[in-house]
Parts: structure tokens; C-alpha cells; sequence
């Protein structure tokens, strides 16, 4: 009886034990958080920021959140901090002066902004890791570089400065709308898509039929010889360094699921000015619905590296259209950085 009431006792001053040792560890763990966030408040107002007078929660997040990254794909990164403002209410602001330094394999990507880096495509399977600091906060990032599938079963492929579909691709379902006006002549190369990309090009421009709004095509698929003279043509008139045609290979057009999009207002032209039309406000408002998404968008050019093109319309399906939308990504840079 003794040895049983014993055995109890002790195990009381165990579990008792056990109890205090978890609520210091947390009472531990909520100081340092306490202190961390002390740091990075007072980081905040050295800085020139003082909406946020109390931290509740300090993050690094990224816009690729995942251990694998696409070869070829940007990576954004920024601080989040969410807290009360003096007067109490919640608040939650990103920043993104954040430092992006290396930690290993620094020539397997370049900078773009600050924020932002491009992953090399070389071909190769490879890791890359990344230390971004905000003042006191610090997080580690690290990739596993995948080359993407250069096939006609991928509508998500990446075609950028950095990687794109090689010399021998063509796609071998290219049509062309039968009722669609093109600006080029229906019987033109350019005129064509992919069949999926044609049959989504129909719908929106169906529907934005039903909205009163009218939509021309103008530049739909390229070949490889065609974008060469193209790519030299730009050169000779624009120099070594214009931003305004791809190299051949590395130009969305030879996927078969772009396609230049104008109106009659525009002359049937492919301007900058387009924007402030009232055909490209429906094409930003609904175009992802149609599985189309803009490519070049403004104030995104450091990382697509080219100029805003508010004609330039990238088929990657319904689906993903809507969780780039949703996302809130600019750019499919970024957003096909996750490996789909």
C-alpha cells in the first residue's frame, strides 16, 4: 500500500514537474517573441514607419512558398507585419525593402528588384538558397530547381527572357476562328492558335460581344523563322538592348496561346494607349474568367523585362487564370514560379 501511494506521489511531482516546465518554456518563448517584436518595432519607427504601434505578428513570405521553383521564374519576397495602430485598430502592411542576399550558389540567379531575383535556366537539377532579412527579422529559403516540360500538354509553360521552348517546337492543333476578324487576314499565320486557346478566344469575345464591346485579333502564333526576323529587324531599328520583340525561342507566340488583342478604336494598332479604352477595361476585368491573363502588365516591366503591352494576352486555362487572379500576383513570372 506504502509503495503504491509512493509510486502516486511521485508521479503527481512528475506531471507537476512536466506542467511547470512547459508553462516557463512558454513563458520563455513568449519573451523572446516580445523581444523580437520590440526589435522590429522600434526597427520600424527608425525607418519612418509609425502606423503600426504593436506587433502581433513579423513574417518573411515569399510568392513562391514552396521548396521547388521553376527554372526561369522570378521570386518576390516581403516582410508582412500585422498589429494595432495607436488608436487600436488592426493593420496589416507588407514591405519590401527587404535584403535578398545568398547563401550558396550565388551565379544561379539575378536580380530584378530588389525583392525580386530570376532563377537561371542552364538545364540543370540544382539547389539555391536564399537569406532575406527585414532590420532584425531574418528567414531562410532554399529550392530545388526544376527545368519545366516543354510540351503541348503544358499549358502552363513559362516563356520569358531567362527560358523558353527552343528552336524545333510547334504545336500541331493550330486553327483559326471561322468568324473571328483578324486584323492580318484570316489565311495569315498569324492568325492561329492552339484549338483550346482559339475555342476560349471565341467565348470572350462572344461575351464581350454581349457587353457591347468588339474585339479584333491581330498576332496569334509565330515559328521560329518568324520571330527570327522579326527579333532582327527590332535590332536593326531599336538596338541590342530594346525590350519591345523576343529572341526567337524565347517569344510566348511560338507556344500557339498568345494572342495580340485590338479594337476598333485603337485602328485595329497596337499602342500603349490602349489602356485607357474602354475594350481594354472589360479585358482587364474579365479576361481571366476565359482562361486569359495580360502578360506585360504596367509597372511590372523590371520583371518581365518588357515594356507594358496592354494588347498582349497569354492563354494558360480557366483554372489557373482564376488562381492567378486570386492570387494577386503581377506577373506569371512569379505566380508560375510554383511548379503546376
Amino acid at each position: 500500500m506504502k509503495k503504491r501511494i509512493f509510486a502516486a506521489a511521485v508521479m503527481i511531482l512528475m506531471i507537476s514537474f512536466s506542467a511547470c516546465s512547459k508553462q516557463e518554456n512558454q513563458q520563455s518563448n513568449i519573451a523572446k517573441e516580445d523581444e523580437k517584436y520590440s526589435e522590429i518595432l522600434t526597427y520600424l519607427n527608425d525607418s519612418g514607419y509609425t502606423d503600426i504601434t504593436q506587433i502581433s505578428r513579423a513574417r518573411i513570405i515569399s510568392t513562391n512558398p514552396t521548396d521547388t521553383a521553376l527554372a526561369g521564374s522570378a521570386v518576390t519576397y516581403y516582410a508582412e507585419i500585422s498589429g494595432k495602430t495607436a488608436e487600436g485598430e488592426n493593420i496589416t502592411q507588407r514591405f519590401n525593402q527587404v535584403n535578398v542576399s545568398e547563401a550558396a550558389n550565388e551565379s544561379d540567379y539575378t536580380f530584378l528588384r530588389s525583392n525580386t531575383i530570376a532563377i537561371y535556366d542552364d538545364g540543370s537539377q540544382k539547389n539555391i538558397s536564399l537569406t532575406v532579412t527585414f532590420g532584425p527579422l531574418t528567414e531562410s529559403f532554399t529550392y530545388n530547381v526544376v527545368k519545366q516540360e516543354v510540351s503541348e500538354n503544358n499549358y502552363a509553360l513559362l516563356v520569358n527572357t531567362f527560358t523558353g521552348v527552343g528552336e524545333t517546337f510547334e504545336p500541331s492543333d493550330l486553327v483559326v476562328s471561322d468568324w473571328i476578324y483578324y486584323t492580318n487576314g484570316r489565311s495569315n499565320t498569324v492568325s492561329q492558335l492552339r484549338s483550346e486557346a482559339n475555342a476560349a478566344l471565341e467565348q470572350m469575345f462572344t461575351a464581350a460581344e454581349n457587353d457591347g464591346i468588339e474585339l479584333w485579333a491581330c498576332s496569334g502564333y509565330r515559328p521560329y523563322d518568324m520571330q527570327q526576323k522579326l527579333y532582327d529587324a527590332a535590332v536593326a531599328s531599336l538596338g541590342e538592348d530594346q525590350n519591345d520583340t523576343a529572341k526567337p525561342g524565347y517569344s510566348e507566340h511560338q507556344t500557339g496561346l498568345t494572342m495580340d488583342i485590338t479594337w476598333a478604336s485603337a485602328s485595329g494598332g497596337l499602342y500603349q494607349s490602349m489602356e485607357y479604352d474602354e475594350e481594354y477595361a472589360w479585358l482587364t476585368e474579365n479576361s481571366y474568367k476565359y482562361g486569359w491573363v495580360l502578360r506585360y502588365p504596367k509597372d511590372s516591366e523590371d520583371i518581365t523585362l518588357y515594356m507594358f503591352e496592354p494588347w498582349h494576352y497569354r492563354y494558360i486555362g480557366v483554372e489557373m487564370a482564376m488562381a492567378y487572379h486570386e492570387s494577386g500576383m503581377s506577373t506569371l513570372d512569379e505566380f508560375l514560379s510554383v511548379v503546376r
